[in-house]
């Protein structure tokens, strides 16, 4: 019988958060009485498929983040690693924490954004068992709009055949020695993980994602987020 690979969660947390419009980077602050990066945080901690949990933050705040795991009782947290000046960077920097550790080929890395809070156990568990079968996996949903192609941002070149459209979720996840290589080979100008495997060679499994797993970028997507936690008071 196969044994199961370990399971690593990288969170990302190193954005400064300039869009959403505030002094402190929003995954620290407080929405309904927890900071935004605890949500996600805790769905990784209750999950029986996450062995470990590495934070990837901008030294400035390392101290916060730690506090944050410290008070809601974050037992799988294995690392804090320092965040680029780019999300690739940060993830690169990471894998590279991990291959310092001697972490095994086949460990499946699930990194996720610490601004999308509502991270399920169904897409963690679908996330682990794509990237166990197929070395790599994205989170993603069908595109419900048609979509514009313009070079010029003034006309339309074309229309994209919406059935073959979709949106790029987190969390996405791999086989280590999978993303390593590929970071490793192509760089880290790329703003999804999945676009790094697939340009360097590498198949990516789709994983059904969900319309509730938003990413907090602005005040509306806080909006939203805080009207389906049946939330009326909602910041503007």
């Amino acid at each position: 019988m196969k044994t199961k690979a370990e399971v690593i969660a990288v969170l990302l947390l190193g954005g400064n958060g300039t869009r959403f419009g505030s002094a402190l980077p929003k995954q620290y602050i407080e929405i309904n009485g927890m900071p935004l990066m605890a949500y996600p945080l805790l769905s990784l901690e209750r999950s029986k498929r996450i062995d470990q949990i590495v934070l990837v933050v901008a030294s400035e705040h390392k101290e916060r983040a730690l506090e944050i795991a410290t008070k809601y009782g974050i037992s799988k947290l294995s690392g804090v690693v320092t965040s680029g000046n780019s999300r690739e960077e940060s993830v690169k920097s990471a894998l590279l924490s991990l291959e310092k550790e001697a972490t095994k080929p086949d460990t499946i890395i699930m990194i996720h954004d610490g601004d999308r809070p509502n991270l399920t156990e169904r897409i963690i568990e679908d996330n682990v068992e794509a990237a166990s079968n197929s070395g790599a996996a994205v989170t993603a949903i069908g595109s419900k709009d048609s979509i514009i192609l313009s070079a010029s941002g003034t006309s339309i070149d074309n229309y994209a055949e919406r059935k073959t459209v979709y949106r790029a979720q987190t969390p996405q996840t791999f086989a280590f020695q999978v993303i390593l290589d590929a970071i490793k080979k192509q760089g880290t100008d790329f703003t999804d993980d999945g676009s790094i495997v697939l340009k360097n060679g590498g198949k990516v499994e789709i994983v059904e994602g969900d319309e509730a797993n938003i990413k907090i970028t602005t005040k509306e997507d806080l909006n939203a987020f805080l009207a389906m936690k049946g939330e009326t008071s909602c910041q503007k």
